[in-house]
This record gives C-alpha cells, sequence and structure tokens, in this order.
C-alpha cells in the first residue's frame, strides 16, 4: 500500500510539474511557429523581390514554340549572329570574321591595340548584360564562357558600330573601296540583310554594349587643357586657333571647374580622329598667353546638353583633306608661326611621333599643312545631344527601318528592335473602345478621305490619318518580331500589335490597297496588291481581334453624315459606271439632253392645247 501510496504522490507530482511547465511549452511552441511563419514571410518578400529585379532586367526574348510555329523563318537571322541565342549557328559563320574585323579597325582607331580594354568595358556591365537575355544557359556565367560571352558583346557591338557608319556614308578610311561589307558595294549587296537580322527578336543587342564602345572611342579623341590664364578668355579665337593646327575639331567646350581655393579655366576638346588628339599631347607644357598650359587625355568625358553649344568665328587654319593625316613637325612650325612659344624638345618629339606613324600609315595619307583643303567650319558639333546613350539611340534610329526622322524627344531604347518598334507606334492616350467594319475603299466611298500621320480622325472634316508603310519583303518579318517583343516584354505598351489589327481591318483587298497606294500612304514593294492584303490577315491569325479607337470615331461620323455618304457612294456608282472612258460619259449626257428635251417637247404639246 505504501508503495502504490508513493507512486500515486510521484504521479501527482509529475502531473502538478506538467501542468505548472504547460504554459511556458505553449508559450514557446507559439514563439517557434511565429518566427517560422516569419521566415517564410521573409523568403517569399525576398523571392518576390528577386523575381521583381529579374523581369525588370530582361528585355530580349527567345521565341516560345506556339509563336514560332506560326512562320519560324520569321525569327531566325539569315546573315549574322548577334548575342548569345545564335552563336556558332553553322549558317552564319561566314560573318564571324568580319565582326572580328570591325573590331580590330574600331580598336586601332580608338588607340587600342588588344581587345582586353574594351573587355573591361564590358566587364563593369556584365551583370547587366548578362540579365538581358531570358533563358540564358548558366555555361555563359561560369569563368570561361563569361569571357567569351564579353568578347562576343564586345565584338558583335563593333561590328553593329561599323555597319551603321558605312551604311550613314561615314567616310571609313581604314576600309578599301573593295571591301565586301564596309563599302558602298557593302551597302548595296550586304548592309540590307544585316539590317533586317538586327530585327530579329532573338538577335538582339543590348543598346548599353554600343554605349561602352562609343564612350571608349570618344575618350581616345578627347583631351582637356587645363592651367590656362584667365585672361584667356579674350583670345579665345587663338586658344581655338592653336588646339585646331593639331586636327580638326568636332566639338570645343570650355568649363569653370572648382579648385583646392579658386575657380579655374578648362577646356574639352573633342577631335574628329585620334590623330588629332595625340598631336595636341605632344604640345602640352607650350606657352599660351604667358602660361604653360597642361594637356592630358579625357577618360569619361560625359558631354553637356545643348545649350553649351555655341558657334565660333571662322579659323584661318586650312581643314586637312579627306585621307590625309597632317605631320606634327608641320604643326610645331605652324605654331611658331603663330607666335607661340612651345618647349625646347617639342620639335624631337614631334619628329619621333612622325616616325612612328610613318609606320602604321600609308605615306599617301601623309599630307602637309600647306594642302589645299575644303573651307573650314565653324567648330561646333554636329551633336544636338548630351549623353552617349542618346548619341547610340539617334544612331540606331537613322539606320533602322522606322516611320520618321530621330527627334530631340526621343527616348533612349532598349535594343535596335525596341528602337524601332518606338518610332512606329503612337500616344496611347488617344485609345478608346471602337469598332469598324469597313475597309478603305469602303471608307473612301463614304466620304472619308486618307493623310499621312499618326493615327487619328478628324470628325470635322472627314480626314483619316495613318503612318506610311514601306512594304517589302522584310516588312512581314519586323511587325512580327515587334509583336512577339510586346507579347513577352511586360512593360512594353502593345502600339504595334493595334496598328497590325486597326490594318488588318482597312486592308481587306487589292482595292483598298490601291487606295491607300493612290493617297500615298502604302508603298508596295513585294509585287501584286493583294499580297499586301494578305500579310495583314496572316499577321492577326493568331491575335485576339480587338477593335482599334479610331474606328467608332468614323462609324459615328458616317452614321452622321448619311446623306453625304449617300452622295458619295452615287457619286461613285456614276464614276464607275458611265464615267469610264469619254464614251459612255458622251453617251449618258446625250441620253440626258434628250430625255430633257421629250419633256420640254411634253409640256409645251400640252399647253398648245
Amino acid at each position: 500500500m505504501d508503495i502504490e501510496a508513493g507512486r500515486v504522490d510521484e504521479n501527482e507530482s509529475m502531473a502538478e510539474k506538467e501542468k505548472a511547465q504547460w504554459p511556458a511549452q505553449y508559450i514557446n511552441r507559439v514563439i517557434k511557429n511565429l518566427n517560422r511563419r516569419a521566415r517564410r514571410v521573409d523568403e517569399n518578400e525576398s523571392m518576390a523581390e528577386k523575381e521583381k529585379a529579374q523581369w525588370a532586367a530582361q528585355y530580349i526574348y527567345r521565341v516560345p514554340a506556339f509563336i514560332k510555329n506560326l512562320n519560324r523563318g520569321a525569327y531566325k537571322p539569315r546573315t549574322v549572329s548577334l548575342g548569345p541565342y545564335h552563336y556558332g549557328d553553322r549558317e552564319l559563320q561566314p560573318m564571324e570574321s568580319h565582326k572580328r574585323r570591325a573590331l580590330a579597325h574600331v580598336l586601332q582607331r580608338a588607340g587600342k591595340t588588344e581587345k582586353n580594354d574594351l573587355v573591361k568595358a564590358m566587364e563593369e556591365v556584365a551583370e547587366q548584360l548578362l540579365n538581358a537575355y531570358t533563358d540564358l544557359s548558366d555555361d555563359w556565367r561560369r569563368s570561361r564562357r563569361r569571357d567569351d560571352f564579353l568578347q562576343m558583346m564586345a565584338t558583335d557591338g563593333c561590328f553593329l558600330l561599323e555597319v551603321m557608319r558605312a551604311d550613314a556614308g561615314t567616310n571609313l578610311k581604314d576600309y578599301d573601296s573593295n571591301d565586301p561589307i564596309f563599302s558602298v558595294h557593302g551597302q548595296l549587296y550586304a548592309i540590307p540583310y544585316i539590317r533586317n537580322d538586327m530585327l530579329m527578336i532573338e538577335n538582339q543587342l543590348p543598346l548599353l554594349v554600343l554605349e561602352r564602345i562609343v564612350a571608349l572611342e570618344l575618350s581616345a579623341r578627347t583631351i582637356k587643357v587645363t592651367n590656362i590664364s584667365v585672361s584667356a578668355e579674350a583670345h579665345i579665337d587663338n586658344v581655338k586657333q592653336f588646339l585646331s593646327l593639331c586636327g580638326d575639331i568636332e566639338y570645343f567646350e570650355r568649363r569653370w571647374e572648382p579648385q583646392t581655393s579658386q575657380v579655374a579655366l578648362a577646356y574639352y576638346v573633342i577631335y574628329n580622329e585620334r590623330h588629332g588628339a595625340d598631336i595636341a599631347l605632344l604640345f602640352s607644357g607650350a606657352s599660351i598667353f604667358d602660361v604653360s598650359a597642361n594637356i592630358t587625355l579625357v577618360l569619361g568625358y560625359d558631354l553637356p546638353g545643348p545649350d553649351a553649344y555655341s558657334r565660333t568665328e571662322e579659323l584661318s587654319s586650312p581643314r586637312t583633306p579627306e585621307g590625309a593625316v597632317k605631320k606634327a613637325v608641320e604643326v610645331v612650325s605652324a605654331m611658331l608661326d603663330n607666335g607661340f612659344v612651345l618647349s625646347e624638345d617639342v620639335t624631337n618629339r614631334a619628329q619621333s611621333f612622325d616616325d612612328q606613324d610613318r609606320h602604321e600609315l600609308p605615306s599617301s595619307q601623309v599630307v602637309s599643312l600647306d594642302s589645299p583643303g575644303r573651307g573650314v567650319d565653324n567648330i561646333i558639333s554636329y551633336r544636338e545631344y548630351s549623353t552617349v546613350r542618346i548619341i547610340v539611340n539617334r544612331m540606331v534610329l537613322k539606320f533602322m527601318p522606322s516611320s520618321r526622322l530621330a527627334t530631340e524627344d526621343d527616348a533612349a531604347g532598349l535594343h535596335p528592335l525596341d528602337i524601332s518598334r518606338q518610332s512606329l507606334v503612337f500616344d496611347p492616350s488617344e485609345y478608346k473602345n471602337s469598332i469598324i467594319k469597313s475597309s478603305a475603299a469602303k471608307l473612301y466611298k463614304s466620304g472619308i478621305r486618307f493623310e499621312v500621320g499618326d493615327i487619328g480622325f478628324d470628325d470635322k472634316h472627314g480626314v483619316l490619318s495613318m503612318p506610311f508603310l514601306l512594304v517589302d519583303d522584310s516588312t512581314e518579318q519586323m511587325l512580327l518580331n515587334m509583336m512577339a517583343f510586346e507579347r513577352l516584354h511586360v512593360s512594353a505598351t502593345n502600339e504595334v500589335t493595334m496598328y497590325v489589327l486597326f490594318m488588318e481591318v482597312i486592308v481587306k483587298t487589292a482595292k483598298d490597297v490601291k487606295r491607300l497606294h493612290n493617297d500615298g500612304l502604302i508603298h508596295n514593294l513585294v509585287g501584286e496588291d493583294v499580297a499586301v492584303a494578305k500579310m495583314f490577315n496572316r499577321l492577326t491569325s493568331d491575335i485576339e481581334k480587338k477593335p482599334h479607337p479610331v474606328h467608332e470615331e468614323m462609324d459615328e461620323y458616317i452614321r452622321k453624315h448619311r446623306l453625304r455618304k449617300k452622295l458619295f457612294e452615287s457619286r461613285d456608282y456614276l464614276s464607275h459606271t458611265h464615267f469610264r472612258n469619254p464614251w459612255t460619259a458622251i453617251s449618258l449626257l446625250a441620253a440626258i439632253a434628250l430625255f430633257a428635251l421629250a419633256i420640254v417637247q411634253t409640256i409645251y404639246t400640252v399647253r398648245q392645247r
């Protein structure tokens, strides 16, 4: 009994003890659950932030199979690969040697003997470039393949810049006139196919690549002149003359920059060629108004805004003839003749510079300053923009197919396809819910007229405006890739898709194409007019048919002007039925005249009775 009583006491004691511990255990369990939930929330938030950053960074896409299967050839480059998606494709290999040549020329022109300098510039933005591509293999991020990726970016970027310069008519003096790509021959027979490949959504290169290359090129042609006397401002033309003797100046800027205890004057000069900047560096230490000027190269020079540009008086020194390079020793003589004081060893440095240049340049390119040249232009940059990004944006916009020329208001794009797409879009704030069933020919019969402009309808005058469209063999591919980009890039608007849907309604038959062609809205280079109508029908085969906002306005206009519609339809019927040729018109007029005479005769007979 005692043993059993002891066991009961122990059980009761244990129960009391557990009862006492239970609140603490419960609280601890609740705290653990709360902590676990908090970690899950943090993990979810972290995942959400990570995904948000991932989607924001991506803007170059692989085309999904369900889109690509509709027209596989529309998304595949035929001449050149740009970026990683088609890198190594066998049929695109012939262009690789030309890409490497372009890289070598850009580096030589920028004063870089190795592409490591350019690869380093890409390395600074490597993560942005890698993240721009969706579904990119992790293999590209590993050490060795990462280097291959950066070299590919640099090579492809240099190639695109050289192609755009050649197409713009820029005199690339370091290419032969028989060059198959970067020449007049290339403009006709190679560059159009390269341009088409630049419209492929899977064949895009971030504009960031081009920006880094252009910045590197500018740094090799830009000098900064400091330690200048404030009194030099009164003789600014002489300062410009001193600098222009070294080479043709593309841009000149003066800035007041803060120093340790005062504000100092500095001049920034961009030369047309690297050779001019190289010669200018030889004269660091030259005396400009009793002060020894300090001349250095500028790395990372940031172009100012348009307000900083100002025209200057015409200079007296001749401009360098095309295809020629100035001799440094003759620049020395010219400076001395103009009264500038140079250091004693500058002549020896100039002679050494010329000797080195003679080995690098053909003798036909080294000419005397006394050679006759063109008239001297005012020193002003041709740029009307302020950043390297906008320089690249304008360059691409002028090269790619677009519905208009570049303007100051153009926003920088993500890649060449995006820039071309932006040139075709219009203001989404004008959109309204609408519907229309009439094509161009029917609208014309209803009294509506057409003119070139952004999509819109003038209900006061019955005028429908729309962008001019040149239809050639590449138009369908271009529009398909733009629509695919709008479909895949979440932050992109859908103006091109809306435009295609609008045109699919407007252009139903060959008559509609002919009507728009007569009004200067379509220029057809693909042959039969019916081919254009079929193209728009194919483009919208996989798209939900949503009406365009302008259509409702036209519907309302037609409803309000039914009498005018009947008059136009009657006139159109008469013109097509009775006035197709002079004889039918004469016959109709004669019939009307006879009918009128018969009525008059009848009236006259009745009155006589």
